[in-house]
C-alpha cells in the first residue's frame, strides 16, 4: 500500500512539474515578473525592519540595499 502511495505521489508531482515547465515556455516573462515581485517584496520587508542585517554579494544586492535604505530613511521621522 506505502509503495502505491509513493508512486501515485511522485506521478502526481511529475504531472505537476511538467504543467509548469509547460506554463513557463509559454508564458517566460510572466514567471520572470513573479521572481522579481519576490525579491520586491523582501526588499520591502529589510527596508522595514531596522535591526535587519544584509550580505552584500552582487551588484544587484547593493542596488537594492541602497533602494531600502532609501525608503527606510523616508519612512523615519528624524
Amino acid at each position: 500500500m506505502r509503495q502505491q502511495v509513493s508512486l501515485i505521489e511522485s506521478e502526481t508531482q511529475a504531472a505537476h512539474l511538467r504543467r509548469l515547465e509547460a506554463m513557463l515556455a509559454e508564458f517566460p516573462h510572466a514567471a520572470e515578473w513573479d521572481w522579481q515581485s519576490e525579491q520586491l517584496e523582501v526588499v520591502r520587508a529589510l527596508a522595514g525592519n531596522t535591526r535587519a542585517v544584509v550580505q552584500l554579494g552582487h551588484l544587484t544586492d547593493v542596488a537594492r540595499t541602497v533602494f531600502a535604505t532609501e525608503v527606510n530613511d523616508r519612512n523615519v521621522p528624524h
